[in-house]
């Protein structure tokens, strides 16, 4: 009793006292700068995705999602085109046109429905949001990979403290880590700022209201949860909401396929293989099946496809040249770190690499994983190169 006495007479005496009470304010005025600069952030990437709707694609697709909440089906066969040829122009062709007018389904409805309660406004704002989650979701990543957790360093640990209070040594330690904490933290508050812009430099070209935009949230968000090792339950059910949203979800099999190798490689535990194989085989619980896969393939010799400015490979330096900038500045991090870099981490580059190089409109995977891995390995890339350049001692 005495003691708890003690202590509301010390807190009073602090309060009291104009200098620590000004100590304190201020305290609370730099505890609440990060959350008032994310806040900025978000507030900052919602405006640049909320441009006007200017893809054509948009009202067929939202005509579409009509058709499937009136009808209670999909739209088999185009029930919009004005003259569809009855015969398949190409090999394959027939294939390419059920999976155009099916794989979406659930995107176009849930973007119908969207808009009946919304309205445009609506539309607009979603795609926004979902275009600043994925920024958000690189931004994340390349600050939780940038820097070591203080809780893995054995030097920040905190010894416990006894119950008469923490002696002088121990306070001190303490005080260090929470400086030490506090430097780790801000650094990786501005990190995940700048992935983030980063990313967005490149997505705000694909500021267009197109279902596709799922599937690039899709592979951020596996990529999120198999980094973080938790929630994993989650993802069968995400692949089965992402194999009716757009067939883009068998990127999803690449991202898991690259985890799983990297467990085998690495010898370490293999829990995420039967879960991975749930995932991939729910996933194929849509129109198509796993139809898709040849699909894909058959899109290259697709006359509605081949002459598609979004199916052409990108330049290897041009507009934008963000795109170009995140894939070599990548690729040259990993070069240089290539001792340190994870075996999911290169599977992942070269497979979104490939696809972004295939076609231009896979480019937004590279937005995504480029900063993140400038963030993860950039430090350690600089370390060579120093060392490279330091006369041997």
């Amino acid at each position: 009793m005495a003691s708890r006495a003690g202590r509301r007479r010390k807190d009073r005496q602090r309060d009291s006292d104009p200098v620590t009470a000004s100590r304190s304010r201020t305290s609370s005025t730099w505890a609440a700068l990060p959350w008032a600069t994310l806040l900025v952030a978000a507030l900052c990437l919602l405006g640049l995705f909320s441009t006007e709707i200017a893809d054509t694609d948009f009202w067929w697709h939202l005509k579409t999602g009509q058709y499937i909440a009136q009808h209670h089906a999909l739209p088999l066969p185009d029930p919009f085109a004005y003259a569809l040829p009855s015969a398949a122009a190409a090999p394959g062709e027939a294939q390419v046109r059920h999976f155009n007018l099916t794989h979406e389904w659930l995107s176009q409805l849930l973007m119908y429905e969207v808009y009946t309660a919304a309205g445009f406004p609506g539309i607009i704002l979603v795609r926004a949001a979902l275009l600043t989650t994925l920024c958000a979701l690189s931004g994340f990543l390349a600050a939780r990979l940038s820097c070591p957790s203080s809780h893995e360093n054995s030097l920040l640990r905190i010894p416990s403290e006894p119950e008469a209070g923490p002696t002088a040594p121990a306070r001190e330690i303490q005080g260090k880590a929470r400086c030490a904490d506090s430097a780790m933290n801000v650094r990786r508050l501005y990190t995940g700022i700048v992935a983030a812009a980063a990313a967005a430099s490149l997505l705000v070209e694909f500021a267009a209201d197109r279902p596709g935009i799922v599937s690039f949230l899709g592979a951020a968000v596996f990529i999120c949860l198999l980094e973080l090792r938790r929630g994993w339950w989650a993802l069968p059910p995400l692949a089965l909401l992402w194999a009716n949203c757009h067939g883009g979800f068998v990127m999803g099999w690449i991202v898991l396929a690259a985890y799983c190798a990297e467990s085998l490689i690495l010898r370490r535990d293999r829990r995420l293989w039967p879960i991975a194989a749930l995932a991939i085989a729910i996933s194929g619980i849509n129109p198509n099946g796993f139809g898709v896969v040849s699909t894909i393939l058959a899109y290259r010799q697709s006359a509605l496809t081949a002459n598609l400015i979004e199916w052409r490979p990108p330049r290897l330096w041009g507009e934008p040249y963000n795109f170009d900038l995140l894939l070599y500045a990548s690729a040259l991090v990993l070069i240089l770190s290539w001792k340190k870099v994870r075996p999911a981490h290169w599977l992942l580059f070269a497979a979104f690499a490939a696809a972004s190089l295939t076609a231009f409109r896979n480019t937004p995977l590279i937005a995504f994983l480029g900063p993140v891995l400038i963030a993860a390995y950039f430090a350690s890339s600089w370390e060579a190169v120093v060392k490279s350049r330091l006369p041997d001692i």
